[in-house]
């Protein structure tokens, strides 16, 4: 680090400083100095650090022991830095200012308002608004934090937990039998009908709703077990206690494919009620009959053992808008 004054310029490495600071010369002589040299007078620093004037001077000329240089001399109503004491002045500011802006970033880390959080979201829970709200308001309350998400399938959240690899997870829940994730149910909601808007359409549909038979007048699009099991078994079991059988079903890879293809015309597809926020133009939704209800989860999941403010604060944001 170079400081220069006048004609001068002396050099000394902010290393050495450094060293003095977490060494010899601790944080304390560090703030006596610097007020010393901003109050030019000895008393006065004594008054604006809280201390009498004979331990201040005893604790000057101990710095400069350390230092091994004269860094003050005296005028007339008081003192004044050397070069030397205007070269070690000058260094210990950015000392002290960098210790203060460490010190605030541990405490804004401490209460999580700072640091990162890595949060998975699979495909068929961020249409939700109890998914999607919590996570606008914390990028708005905590613009400090890095928020991560990674969109994923149900079994691939669960695993990033599992293994630390993810914070926090919106899934539709599994009978995930392992000792290291928790869940909090988040919300129940029903399943609905998607349709071509260009395929035929009975007008007691928009009131009534449809039976899983009447789906079936149409090519059922699925969205394959691996991707979402809790919404394929739910679907599949509510066919087979009808008595009705999956004969013609295209697979596709996720909830929002299984969308895309009913745009096409190809067939209808059976998706949670918040899939419906969505607009597609060429799509319609219906709700299925009481009869044939198909319920469907959205639970937060963790690791047991998570420690992260930031995932706590995460945490207690959903679940006070899940109770209001």
């Amino acid at each position: 680090m170079q400081i220069y004054r006048s004609a001068c310029i002396f050099t000394i490495p902010f290393e050495v400083h450094l060293s003095y600071l977490l060494g010899m010369a601790d944080v304390r002589l560090i703030r006596y100095f610097i007020a010393v040299v901003e109050e030019r007078n000895i008393t006065r620093a004594a008054e604006r650090l809280g201390i009498q004037q004979p331990p201040l001077s005893v604790q000057l000329k101990k710095l400069e022991q350390i230092v091994g240089a004269q860094l003050l001399k005296r005028i007339p109503g008081g003192v004044e830095p050397t070069a030397a004491g205007l070269v070690l002045y000058s260094d210990y500011r950015v000392i002290l200012e960098q210790l203060q802006v460490a010190e605030q970033n541990a405490r804004r880390v401490d209460r999580g308002l700072s640091g990162r959080l890595v949060l998975g979201v699979t495909h068929s829970t961020i249409s939700h608004p109890l998914v999607k709200e919590p996570i606008r308001k914390f990028l708005e309350q905590y613009s400090d934090v890095t928020l991560e998400i990674k969109t994923a399938g149900s079994r691939e959240v669960y695993l990033g937990i599992a293994e630390n690899q993810l914070d926090l997870g919106f899934v539709r829940p599994l009978n995930w039998h392992s000792a290291e994730v928790r869940e909090d149910h988040i919300v129940s909601e029903p399943m609905v009908v998607a349709l071509p808007q260009s395929a035929p359409h009975e007008p007691r549909w928009a009131t009534d709703g449809l039976s899983l038979q009447e789906v079936l007048q149409f090519k059922l699009i699925m969205y394959r077990d691996s991707a979402e099991p809790m919404l394929f078994n739910a679907t599949t079991e509510a066919f087979s206690k009808q008595g009705l059988n999956l004969d013609d079903v295209q697979l596709c890879p996720t909830v929002n494919a299984s969308l895309e293809l009913v745009s096409t015309g190809l067939g209808a597809a059976i998706v949670p009620s918040s899939m419906a926020a969505r607009i597609i133009p060429e799509v319609s939704f219906f709700k299925l009959n009481e009869v044939d209800h198909v319920p469907s989860e959205i639970a937060l999941v963790r690791h047991k053992a998570a420690s992260s403010i930031v995932a706590k604060n995460f945490r207690r944001m959903v679940l006070d808008r899940v109770s209001s």
